[in-house]
C-alpha cells in the first residue's frame, strides 16, 4: 500500500513521522453512500476480505475534546537556549510557542526551563525536555511535546494555573 508504514499490523494507516499522535486514514469510498459512523466503518472493514478503504478519516489533532485541555491564559514564560519565549497555548503534555528566528527540526529534542510566574516569590526554574512535534514557519510557531519534566516544572505549571484561577474568582 502506497504511503503506508511498513508495519504489517498498521491496517493501511499512514503515520506521520513528525506528528506521532496523528493517524491519517483514507476516507470512505462507497459509491452512493455517505460516510459511515466509526463503529460501522470498523465492522465493514473487518468483513471485507482484502482490506478496505472503508474507514473515515481520523485526526486526533482535530478532536474537539483536545481543545478543552489547552490553556491559552495564563501565558507561560520559558527559557530555551538563551531565548525567553511565551506560550500561545499549553497543556500538561505540551506547549505551542511563537519561535523567533530559525526553527528547530521535527523530532529534535529541546531542553529548557519554565520560569515562575511574576510575583510568585520563588526564583527556582523548572527544567524540562521536550520533542518538537510540529513546526509552522509562516506563523513562526513550534509545538513541543513534553518528554520529561522536573517536579519543579510541574509545580510551576500548577502554580501559574492556580494564580490565574484565583485572580478570576
Amino acid at each position: 500500500m502506497e504511503g503506508a508504514a511498513s508495519d504489517p499490523g498498521n491496517d493501511g494507516r499512514r503515520i506521520s513521522a513528525c506528528r506521532p499522535t496523528e493517524v491519517h486514514l483514507r476516507p470512505a469510498r462507497v459509491p452512493g453512500h455517505a460516510r459511515l459512523p466509526v463503529s460501522a466503518n470498523h465492522r465493514a472493514r473487518n468483513q471485507h476480505q482484502g482490506g478496505s478503504a472503508l474507514i473515515m478519516p481520523v485526526q486526533l489533532r482535530n478532536n474537539p475534546r483536545r481543545r478543552d485541555n489547552r490553556v491559552v491564559f495564563p501565558v507561560l514564560n520559558l527559557s530555551i537556549g538563551g531565548n525567553r519565549l511565551t506560550t500561545l497555548n499549553w497543556s500538561y503534555t505540551g506547549v505551542l510557542l511563537c519561535w523567533p528566528g530559525a526553527q528547530p527540526i521535527c523530532g529534535e529534542r529541546i531542553a529548557g526551563f519554565f520560569n515562575p510566574p511574576p510575583g510568585a516569590g520563588d526564583d527556582e526554574t523548572g527544567a524540562f525536555d521536550a520533542i518538537v512535534v510540529r513546526t509552522d514557519p509562516p506563523r513562526n510557531q513550534v509545538a513541543l511535546s513534553m518528554h520529561r519534566g522536573s517536579d519543579q516544572a510541574y509545580r510551576i505549571l500548577e502554580m501559574t494555573l492556580r494564580r490565574a484561577l484565583r485572580a478570576n474568582w
